[in-house]
C-alpha cells in the first residue's frame, strides 16, 4: 500500500486505515472512522497519535501545525455527548483550526492483527485463538512457562506500564496459557472463569472489585496493568502508516501519580 511519494489527503489516510482495520467490523454502539467530513480533502504528511482526544492534544496539534489526529477512543460514543460543554469546546477548537480526527476503536480491538495480537507479540506468544465468538480478548500460549514474578517484570518492561496489580494467591504454578484483553476486560474474564476455561492467567486493563473477590475465592490469577496496556495502539498505527510515508508522532500519554 505504498503511495509512491504522493501527498495524501485525510480521506486517503482514512481509506488506508479502513483497509487495515475495516470500519464495518466496528461494534454497533461505537463511533469510528473520520469524525465529520469537513476537511477530508486537506493534504497531510504528518499525523498525531494518541489514545484519547483532549484539549492538550488539540493545543499541541495547533502549535505544531498538525492537521490530523488519530486516536484509539472516539471523541464521543453517543452523539448526545456533543452537547456536553467540554466536548463542544474540543470540537469547535478543531473546526476553527482545520484539524481532523480519525478514531479506530472496536474495529482495532477485535481485528486479528489488532490490539491483542500486537500485545501477544510483546510476550512471544503463539497459537492465538478467540475464547468465544465476538470476544475482544485472545488466548495465547507462551513459548516457555514462566513464574508470576518474571511475568510481571516482562509485562512492565514490554508495555511500559506505570503499575501492575495482581491478587495474592497460594498458587505458585508456572504460567503458560494466558488471556490478554486491552482496555477493560472484566466482563470477559468473569465469563471465561465461569465457563471453566483452562487459562493460567488473565491480563487486562481494568478489573472491577467484585471480580477480584471472585477470582481470589477460586484461586485464579489476574494481572491488571491499567489502560496503559492500550499504548500498543499508537505504536501499531505508526508502523502501519510508515509504509505510506506518513510521518507520525506519538503524543505523550497522561500519567497518573501514586500518592
Amino acid at each position: 500500500m505504498k503511495n509512491n511519494n504522493k501527498i495524501l489527503t485525510i480521506q486517503d489516510i482514512s481509506n488506508i486505515l479502513d483497509k487495515y482495520y475495516p470500519y464495518q467490523d466496528t461494534d454497533i454502539w461505537d463511533n469510528v472512522g473520520l469524525f465529520r467530513q469537513t476537511f477530508k480533502n486537506t493534504k497531510v504528511t504528518k499525523a498525531l497519535l494518541a489514545l484519547d482526544v483532549s484539549i492538550d492534544l488539540i493545543n499541541y496539534a495547533i502549535i505544531n501545525k498538525i492537521a490530523l489526529l488519530i486516536t484509539h477512543h472516539p471523541i464521543v460514543i453517543d452523539k448526545k455527548e456533543l452537547k456536553d460543554k467540554h466536548i463542544k469546546l474540543m470540537v469547535d477548537k478543531m473546526k476553527s483550526n482545520r484539524i481532523s480526527l480519525i478514531s479506530l476503536h472496536t474495529n482495532f480491538d477485535k481485528n486479528k492483527l489488532g490490539m491483542n495480537y500486537q500485545l501477544s507479540k510483546k510476550f512471544n506468544c503463539s497459537n492465538s485463538r478467540k475464547p468465544f465468538d465476538n470476544a475482544y480478548g485472545n488466548v495465547f500460549t507462551l513459548e516457555k512457562s514462566i513464574n508470576e514474578e518474571n511475568l510481571v517484570k516482562l509485562i512492565k518492561a514490554s508495555l511500559k506500564c506505570d503499575y501492575a496489580i495482581t491478587n495474592e494467591l497460594n498458587n505458585k504454578k508456572d504460567i503458560k496459557t494466558i488471556y490478554i484483553c486491552g482496555g477493560a476486560g472484566s466482563s470477559e474474564v468473569e465469563y471465561l472463569i465461569k465457563e471453566n476455561k483452562k487459562i493460567d492467567c488473565y491480563i487486562t486493563g481494568e478489573v472491577k472489585w467484585h471480580l477480584w473477590n471472585y477470582a481470589k475465592d477460586l484461586n485464579i490469577k489476574i494481572i491488571d496493568v491499567g489502560h496503559s496496556i492500550e499504548n500498543i495502539f499508537c505504536e501499531t498505527i505508526k508502523d502501519n502508516l510508515k509504509n505510506e510515508k506518513i510521518q507520525c508522532e506519538i503524543f505523550p500519554r497522561q500519567k497518573l501519580r501514586l500518592v
